[in-house]
């Protein structure tokens, strides 16, 4: 064999680790080898990250009660009433569809954060605004009471309610108690049939719930 050839033939295998070596497991990179890692990146680029919606849902809802005032939206003007309600619609977007069931709330106790309602129920009494809490007891399944407070003042509606589909929520109140500190000042009953209404929700998570009202007006309430 010549000298020219031996030469050639050294360089050659003095060559083939290094193109061993820069091949995955001992392998020289391929056509295929390369198409499967980006199809694997491309797959993991396009996953949906879990984490966004719920970092949204938070970041929004830390938006409506900042924006809602101290009196449950009572106290901003128009065009922060509407920006409010802006902000609940994307909210509602990240939670389609709805589904509530019927013991989730027993036990539960909420506050309004932002309501279109001047009805008692909102807070609003004449020119005052109460403290409002919605109680759902434990010890009383499918019963829960809106309570108004203001000072020594209280008044204590009490209501039936039963999920009757995923997104509804159908009521029944039986009567209003009014007192005075500790001591009842008026009691009135209602007969049967005679209050009834419905929420429709429409945002539901465990410390949030966004609902609209038989009369189409809209609640926004915290869990306590």
């Amino acid at each position: 064999m010549s000298m020219q050839v031996q030469s050639s033939l050294q360089r050659a295998s003095s060559r083939t680790p290094a193109r061993l070596a820069a091949g995955s497991h001992g392998c020289i990179p391929c056509r295929p080898c390369r198409s499967t890692a980006v199809r694997v990146r491309a797959a993991a680029q396009a996953a949906p990250d879990a984490t966004k919606p719920a970092a949204a849902a938070q970041q929004l809802k830390q938006d409506i009660i900042r924006m809602s005032g101290s009196k449950y939206g009572h106290d901003v003007d128009a065009a922060t009433r509407e920006a409010v309600q802006a902000k609940v619609k994307q909210l509602e977007a990240l939670q389609l569809p709805v589904k509530v069931e019927q013991g989730a709330l027993t036990g539960s106790k909420w506050t309004t954060v932002f309501t279109t309602s001047d009805g008692t129920s909102s807070g609003k009494v004449g020119p005052f605004i109460t403290d409002v809490v919605q109680e759902f007891p434990a010890a009383e399944p499918g019963v829960y009471y809106n309570v108004s407070s203001l000072g020594l003042v209280s008044a204590r509606l009490r209501g039936e309610y039963a999920v009757t589909r995923d997104d509804r929520v159908d009521l029944e109140f039986k009567n209003l108690v009014l007192k005075v500190g500790p001591f009842q000042a008026a009691e009135k009953v209602f007969e049967a049939g005679q209050m009834r209404g419905y929420w429709r929700m429409s945002y539901v998570d465990g410390d949030f719930r966004v609902f609209y009202t038989n009369k189409d007006n809209l609640f926004i309430l915290r869990k306590l």
